[in-house]
């Protein structure tokens, strides 16, 4: 918008933006795919995220980074995985549900990068006793914030891509996910944030609404008949506390889809990006 201004040389899908990014699609798909202007933001947001955020590790993990602007030109890009970051996988491939563009290629593309990082995502997970709430590529995956605070992300994720793309590996590491929550998170009250994946019992004298609001709510929706269960991709979008909202089909005409972004190449081309490994200057997030 004209005369706005970042007050911010930080960039990136993790704590403080990932909301924004979710809500451009979302706004589409919630005004019955009438406002194109969400539409063409979301296009233009995964656009510049392939070409400055994605970016592959030497052990072969794709995933989004956040990005500093350094001088005008250049751009430094860290080596941190948020598990906040964790929900794009399932906004990709809702997009690629809801056809957010006519161009094949771009779904495809869309698609490809939704099930790259969700396997890094899953990874969190499967690499050790339970996810990080971040980690970091110095060159290969390794621990970087070493608390779990029952974040919903992952199981986000999982849970659309399964119902996108039927693949029941999603459902799957879904399922290992659950399990991962009754052994290190589960005490006699409920359950409670642990202040280190490395050992277990060592726990916070907290519960987040989140883990019974979104993440066991995925989790419920991944396995449940969908018959028992009537909300489905079609008819409801989740908001970002995972509350489903009926699609508004608006009694105004539809706007005739204008032409799509073109593809961006993938894997991406990043000679122009500094990598850093910013483990001792990521700040602590707070749970939201």
């Amino acid at each position: 918008t004209k005369g706005l201004k970042s007050n911010t040389n930080r960039m990136g899908f993790g704590g403080a933006n990932d909301s924004y990014y979710e809500y451009l699609l979302k706004m589409w798909i919630l005004t019955g795919k009438i406002e194109n202007k969400f539409r063409l933001m979301y296009l233009q947001s995964m656009e510049s995220m392939m070409k400055k955020n994605l970016a592959q590790s030497e052990d072969g993990y794709w995933y989004i980074a956040s990005i500093s602007r350094t001088s005008p030109g250049k751009v430094r890009r860290d080596t941190v995985l948020e598990h906040l970051t964790c929900f794009m996988p399932g906004l990709l491939a809702l997009g690629v549900y809801h056809k957010v563009t006519d161009d094949e290629d771009v779904l495809k593309q869309h698609l490809k990068v939704a099930e790259d990082v969700g396997e890094t995502c899953a990874a969190m997970y499967t690499n050790y006793n339970i996810s990080p709430d971040s980690v970091v590529f110095q060159p290969n995956m390794s621990i970087n914030d070493q608390r779990n605070i029952q974040r919903p992300e992952v199981v986000e994720s999982m849970f659309i891509l399964y119902k996108v793309t039927k693949n029941e590996k999603w459902k799957n590491y879904a399922w290992g996910m659950y399990q991962q929550f009754e052994d290190m998170l589960r005490v006699d009250n409920g359950y409670a944030d642990l202040n280190s994946i490395k050992k277990k019992g060592d726990y916070t004298d907290m519960m987040e609404s989140f883990l019974l609001a979104e993440a066991f709510k995925y989790l419920y929706l991944t396995f449940v008949d969908e018959d028992k269960v009537p909300i489905d991709l079609d008819n409801y979008v989740f908001n970002t506390e995972a509350h489903p909202l009926p699609v508004s089909f608006s009694p105004r005409k539809k706007e005739t889809m204008p032409p799509t972004l073109q593809p961006t190449s993938y894997p991406v081309d990043d000679t122009k990006i500094e990598e850093i490994n910013p483990r001792l200057k990521t700040p602590k997030l707070d749970s939201s």
